[in-house]
């Protein structure tokens, strides 16, 4: 087979397209890609033209897609399918995608995607006494919940400071509906993120789409099936609780094949009676006498009472 000084490589999905020149040895780097299944065809003069099976790439995720040329009219096509490897050879980073299906359906007290970062591998809930604890921090490789790098959409998410209003350590909350899926890298991530020595938390907005597509949702929380509160009067019912949050999305294309559009909207709201249990004086102490307050009981407080 002749040696080929260099080929065009075409990866594309829908809306998506993406052209490279391999090198001498047959070498190609694409990218930056989106997430999305993609196809990747390599053509050359004289060759058959080549075409690999559908490919999902997630985020973060480097794909190695190996294709052989077979001698023929460039008219031809072959259709290249194999095994998905069991290993990502290609880095040597450590964590876990966690994908659309799993963000959307798995129950999250108050729709906090960080929570499922606990799925991965090397994470613990965070710390005792963390600032963010209530917030559903977590802590990798050891290492307190402060020092994970949140990253959306490949940009820096990190809060200066804690947020002690909502408890957490970022600064966007991406609503769960808006979210396509993120990665926790857990071990050896490339020298590209630094800042910390915990996770790495690369989340991902949806896109439009050549279809339009949205979401409606509002999610209800209140007391019918909550507990009593320990300090509640037991003769009393229990106190109101109501939460909802809701939303929609919505996105589709400007320009067929060329330009998208998506956005998303979240409201909280809560309305809740607190129990709050404080002491006041009775009536004979708001006038200064707080005889009911001495142990008579006692030889020492009795000698003081008969004193003169």
């Amino acid at each position: 087979m002749p040696r080929l000084a260099s080929c065009r490589l075409i990866v594309f999905a829908v809306g998506t397209n993406f052209s490279a020149t391999t090198d001498d040895a047959g070498e190609y780097v694409a990218g930056p890609l989106h997430v999305g299944r993609y196809t990747v065809t390599v053509e050359h003069s004289g060759f058959k033209k080549a075409v690999s099976e559908t490919v999902s790439l997630d985020v973060q995720q480097r794909i190695a897609v190996n294709v052989t040329l077979q001698v023929g009219q460039i008219t031809e096509a072959i259709q290249v399918s194999g095994a998905a490897p069991l290993l990502e050879t290609e880095t040597s980073e450590r964590g876990q995608v966690v994908d659309n299906k799993r963000v959307a359906n798995l129950p999250l007290n108050g729709r906090n995607f960080a929570q499922l970062a606990l799925l991965t591998a090397g994470t613990a809930p965070s710390e005792p006494g963390a600032r963010d604890e209530g917030g559903f921090g977590f802590s990798a490789n050891r290492a307190r919940s402060l020092q994970n790098n949140f990253l959306l959409d490949g940009v820096d998410n990190n809060s200066n400071l804690p947020d002690l209003l909502n408890e957490t350590n970022y600064v966007i909350q991406p609503s769960v509906e808006a979210l396509e899926e993120f990665k926790v890298q857990t071990n050896a991530y490339s020298a590209e993120f630094g800042r910390g020595n915990g996770a790495i938390i690369n989340a991902t907005i949806k896109s439009g789409t050549n279809q339009f597509h949205g979401s409606v949702y509002e999610f209800l929380r209140n007391e019918k099936l909550d507990a009593k509160n320990f300090f509640d009067d037991p003769s009393t019912g229990i106190a109101p609780y109501k939460q909802n949050q809701f939303g929609f999305t919505f996105g589709g294309p400007l320009v067929r094949n060329r330009t998208f559009f998506f956005v998303d909207y979240e409201g909280l709201r809560i309305r809740q009676s607190q129990t709050l249990t404080s002491t006041v004086p009775t009536l004979p102490q708001r006038s200064g006498d707080f005889s009911s307050q001495l142990d008579l009981s006692s030889p020492q407080q009795a000698r003081r009472t008969e004193r003169p």
